[in-house]
């Protein structure tokens, strides 16, 4: 993906027979085994999805680097408790279109902009080019079209006006539930869908995900968001999976549309495909329907 308006970065990942290093510019990669695979996988995650200091300073396995997409979810829901927290703290002083402009601010600070970049370009290389090779050869483009311009446009009009409009009860939830399932559809796109190339770090995803691990990451999901809406909604036990698979239809019919376009999924419509399962999410729960004040 390209960083979004130059400033967004990813972690660097070197592709190796050995493995995946994952290192920044100050940071040697060593080729060192962990012997705690499941906290290296949480710190992949948390390392790839945040702005979190690097936590990895080593040489990460490919099958680190797939076990990493089980936590996804649980970061997306660290995230929401963050975005929650922050959120709180400005109702003291802010009514709510203040508040849910920054909240979503803040939501593109900590991630770096990396899903709204790769909607961006998703975007553009869809509905830009006239083959399957330049639409790809578009999306790997840096700079942003016209295209991609109107995608972050309605995609932030959407989630604004989606927040805002939020019973007060459910402002807190809704900021966990929707990034979590934002994440997990990072996860199911990557397994259920053909990678359009043959290296990079999407494909060392791809290769290592399996369905037990996005069956694992699917169950972390659907237990985060009855956790989060249970306190709010007395029907938490039916709304949580009622989001759950209103996630997976939108991630499932955007998967679909995607290879109409191009021969597989790639890092940019990961990106997108959480962009779109989080304003959905969203705009399902600002619905009236819920009876929460």
């Amino acid at each position: 993906m390209a960083p979004l308006g130059g400033c967004a970065q990813v972690p660097d990942i070197r592709m190796e027979e050995s493995g995946v290093g994952v290192s920044s510019d100050s940071h040697p990669v060593h080729p060192v085994r962990s012997r705690r695979p499941s906290l290296v996988g949480f710190a992949l995650a948390l390392q790839f999805l945040t702005t979190a200091p690097e936590l990895l300073r080593r040489q990460a396995s490919a099958e680190e680097v797939g076990q990493s997409m089980v936590y996804f979810p649980l970061v997306g829901a660290l995230v929401g408790v963050t975005l929650a927290a922050l959120d709180a703290l400005l109702g003291v002083m802010f009514g709510e279109p203040v508040r849910s402009a920054l909240v979503v601010v803040a939501m593109l600070l900590l991630t770096r902009g990396l899903h709204l970049d790769g909607l961006m370009d998703t975007c553009d290389g869809l509905f830009g080019g006239w083959s399957p090779e330049r639409r790809l050869e578009i999306m790997r483009d840096s700079r942003v079209g016209s295209f991609g311009v109107l995608a972050a446009a309605a995609d932030l009009l959407l989630r604004l006006s989606a927040l805002s409009s939020l019973p007060g009860g459910l402002r807190l939830p809704a900021l966990v539930v929707t990034a979590t399932l934002g994440r997990w559809a990072l996860v199911y796109a990557t397994w259920a869908f053909p990678y359009a190339r043959l290296a990079g770090l999407g494909a060392a995803f791809k290769r290592h995900v399996g369905g037990g691990r996005t069956l694992a990451a699917s169950l972390l999901a659907l237990g985060v968001c009855l956790a989060a809406l249970a306190p709010t909604l007395p029907q938490a036990a039916l709304a949580a999976p009622a989001l759950a698979l209103s996630a997976w239809l939108a991630a499932w019919a955007f998967g679909r549309y995607v290879l109409t376009r191009v021969p597989g999924q790639t890092g940019d419509t990961y990106g997108a495909t959480n962009e779109v399962v989080e304003v959905l999410t969203l705009l399902l729960l600002s619905a009236r329907a819920w009876g929460v004040a």
